[in-house]
């Protein structure tokens, strides 16, 4: 009965939530904080004509669902909404010479046209562009009168000039001048520039606005290059008023280029070598060894591979057992960066490997207790447009433990372009253990849904997650979480908090940075009590030199888990004391109930430290420190000095 009516809550809560996704769209809806409805008994509402149109186009009035096809020669008025499909373009007579072009997968929102300002003899007109990009071309306007472009994260005005708008997935957008002058503004209203003729600005999704700078002839060209996209013949309105307008948009026109700073070397094609030398000596299984230690970094472009040639001996010869286990040998191979598009591969050591929200595997080290072993895990992610796919193997020589999560974003791939809605995900997660505990080989499986919601950007996502772990119990948990880079002050900051509801004999995010410490197992999980609780966690950057993260999870019934670390990096000791040190230190701990934080030799526990002392600019002196303790307080030790030469 109990199992029963979970699963009643559960679905209730899944309808719920379904519902509010589609009834949504149909509430009203205002696009902006200025009304857009133009109502008016004294004179006749303002138009714009549909000139040109390539492909698919279609119209809406704002607040509704419904959407039709638009047709070449249309009339649109204040408060509708226009949009444009892939190998799409339109073009929009303003009248008095004026017009905006939308390219490909553009949505634009007419707010106000020529809408009389209180008090002055001019008038205002005012678009708003959700996505895409548009070029939009101002005749000379009266003094009082304006035109303004808002984005999500910008707002641009104008009295007569010509310019383009892009606006990202994740609501960042970008402002290039062409002709004229356009003041930009960031809509939280901390920053304002003038941009002049041939400038560009970015601003961010959390509403930073990078200074305005003159484009380079590159980034001229990649503005070429971006518009050249493959569109259906045009469709053109037969009206001889119209002919100036069409003659000027026949031709592709420019948009926005990417003025992203570009990392260094990482350009594609760029190939390198490097070298480290690590002489020291370590104990394996209790037994001291000399140790010698050349590790190549090779890279071509996004391939990266690092080799290992060690050689590890003693009074009673060489350890063959090095050669024994090709992780060894190889120390990763890796094939762009997480998160990049279309593909990324790691195959290596998984360090706070996580799928989704991390419901069920979260911050995942495939390191056991055996830290002379250098385990090849592997990480392979498939992101296309609207869809992709994320997996995860504990050791690509062994296999053992398989994760995997399949996500789209299912309005999109609709065809279904409604502002913030659109951006909805939808996961869908299985990791399976096939020996949780050694010598057991009863597998262990989880699997789940997961949703989230972009609100702003990077900044601010709702998300939701339910699992259940197979012939056991289930659990469910919502929260908020984002991420941010502030660049004016170079720093860095990320944050996820949620509320957890937990069904018996289920653990949440049970495959992590312990799991191969602990391997709890199947057996530990039947005594484990229904109960409620919270998890948080927050990570801040600070000039590109020091870096903190913390992370707990606490319940009414349960043990608490925390993480915790901090990185000092060797640059800021060098600026400050003329030495070249860094600092690095991590814990995490599975803590007894009413336990204290950070205690460092408590059961369940994994502490590493890392000190690096720079002797001269080829050579550094390291000293590093692991300490395990199981669930049964038996301690590990590791702790090594080496010395580190790079050729």
């Amino acid at each position: 009965m109990i199992a029963k009516c979970r699963k009643c809550r559960m679905g209730c809560l899944l309808a719920v939530f379904l519902i509010g996704v589609f009834l949504i769209p149909v509430l009203p809806v205002q696009a902006s904080g200025t009304a857009t409805t133009t109502t008016t008994q004294e004179t006749q509402e303002e138009e714009i004509s549909l000139t040109k149109a390539s492909g698919l186009v279609e119209v809406q009035t704002i607040g509704e669902v419904k959407w039709k096809k638009a047709v070449v020669g249309m009339k649109l008025k204040a408060n509708q909404r226009i949009r444009t499909f892939g190998k799409s373009r339109a073009c929009l007579d303003l009248g008095d010479g004026s017009s905006i072009v939308m390219a490909t997968n553009s949505i634009l929102d007419i707010l106000e046209l020529k809408k009389q300002i209180e008090g002055k003899k001019g008038f205002a007109s005012k678009v708003k562009l959700w996505i895409g990009k548009i070029r939009t071309e101002i005749k000379k306007l009266d003094e009082d009168s304006s035109f303004e472009v808002v984005t999500p994260t910008s707002l641009a005005g104008v009295r007569g000039t010509k310019w383009d708008n892009s606006v990202a997935d994740d609501e960042s957008s970008s402002t290039y001048v062409i002709d004229g002058n356009v003041w930009l503004a960031n809509v939280i209203g901390t920053q304002q520039y003038m941009l002049l003729q041939g400038q560009i600005s970015n601003v961010t999704q959390n509403g930073e606005m990078s200074l305005p700078a003159f484009a380079t002839s590159e980034q001229q060209s990649d503005i070429e290059k971006q518009w050249q996209e493959d569109v259906e013949p045009a469709k053109e309105e037969k009206v001889k008023e119209v002919k100036e307008v069409k003659e000027k948009v026949t031709e592709p026109e420019p948009s926005i280029p990417d003025t992203k700073e570009k990392k260094p070397g990482k350009k594609l094609g760029k190939k390198s070598l490097t070298l480290e030398g690590l002489v020291g000596s370590r104990m394996i299984d209790g037994v001291n060894y000399n140790e010698v230690i050349i590790q190549p970094d090779i890279s071509f472009g996004k391939l990266g591979i690092g080799l290992n040639i060690l050689a590890h001996w003693n009074d009673d010869g060489f350890r063959e057992e090095d050669y024994d286990d090709l992780g060894n040998i190889i120390r990763y191979v890796r094939w762009a960066e997480k998160g990049a598009k279309p593909l990324y591969v790691k195959l290596g050591k998984l360090e706070r490997t996580t799928l989704g929200h991390g419901f069920i595997l979260s911050s995942y080290s495939n390191q056991g207790t055996d830290t002379s072993k250098n385990i090849l895990g592997s990480e392979i992610d498939v992101n296309l447009k609207n869809k992709g796919i994320e997996t995860v193997v504990n050791d690509v020589t062994d296999p053992r433990l398989f994760g995997v999560r399949l996500y789209c974003q299912p309005l999109k791939m609709m065809d279904i372009n409604i502002p913030v809605l659109s951006r909805i995900n939808i996961g869908l997660i299985g990791v399976t253990d096939t020996e949780p505990q050694p010598e057991n080989k009863e597998a262990m499986t989880v699997y789940g849904v997961d949703m989230g919601m972009p609100i702003w950007g990077k900044l601010l996502e709702l998300h939701a997650d339910m699992a259940k772990i197979q012939d056991f119990g289930d659990g469910m948990a919502y929260g908020l979480g984002g991420k941010a880079n502030i660049d004016w002050i170079d720093t860095a900051f990320g944050y996820k908090f949620e509320m957890r509801n937990l069904g018996e004999k289920f653990v949440p995010s049970i495959f992590n940075s312990l799991y191969e410490v602990i391997r709890p197992g199947t057996s530990s999980i039947s005594s484990i009590k229904k109960s409620t609780g919270w998890y948080g966690e927050a990570t801040l950057g600070i000039l590109k030199a020091v870096s903190v993260g913390f992370a707990m999870q606490d319940f009414k019934e349960g043990e608490p888990t925390v993480h915790g670390e901090l990185n000092v990096e060797n640059n800021l000791f060098s600026k400050i004391v003329k030495k070249d040190i860094g600092i690095s230190f991590s814990y995490d701990q599975v803590r007894e109930k009413g336990g204290s934080l950070f205690q460092l030799n408590a059961k369940n526990s994994v502490t590493t430290q890392e000190i690096t002392y720079g002797l001269s600019d080829n050579v550094v002196l390291t000293y590093s420190y692991r300490q395990i303790v199981d669930k049964n307080g038996k301690k590990t030790k590791t702790a090594s000095l080496a010395t580190k030469m790079a050729f």
